[in-house]
């Protein structure tokens, strides 16, 4: 099963552009696979970091989902806050890793699906799989996306 599965993905045409878009991608946000400490600092480090801890002791300990984060500032909505540390897949990983490595994973991820989204697009409105791998490789390194990785 897991053979069969395997042969179809590699014989399928989109295979080996989006391949090379991963391992680009993968290239340039290398510095972010040390998972012990982050890149990114500013308004994540100093607001959401505490975010985090704070969600993870309400939903783990207390069983419950927060509204109110008393812990930051003079408190916050939960809702209002945009965290990606809210998504469920890095509410997930918050039970087996730490808010750095969770926000790290988080942003390789992104750029990722940036990449692999970029280049569907292009091959949706060139028909072209050369050219929509350019659009996907021009758009991972794009100044929008090098500054999200700062």
């Amino acid at each position: 099963m897991v053979k069969k599965t395997i042969n179809k993905l590699i014989k399928w045409e989109h295979f080996y552009y989006v391949l090379f878009i991963v391992i680009l991608s993968l290239l340039i946000v290398a510095p972010l696979l040390n998972l012990s400490n982050s890149k990114r600092g500013e308004d994540w480090r100093n607001s959401d970091t505490p975010g985090y801890h704070f969600i993870k002791k309400i939903v783990l300990e207390d069983q419950s989902w927060p509204l109110w984060d008393h812990m930051t500032f003079s408190g916050r909505p939960m809702a209002g806050l945009g965290m990606p540390l809210l998504y469920p897949l890095a509410l997930f990983m918050g039970l087996l890793l730490n808010a750095y490595a969770i926000m790290n994973l988080m942003l390789i991820f992104h750029v990722l699906l940036a990449g692999m989204g970029m280049y569907f697009l292009g091959y949706e409105v060139l028909k072209n799989r050369k050219s929509a791998l350019i659009a996907g490789i021009i758009y991972v390194f794009s100044p929008y996306m090098m500054a999200a990785l700062r």
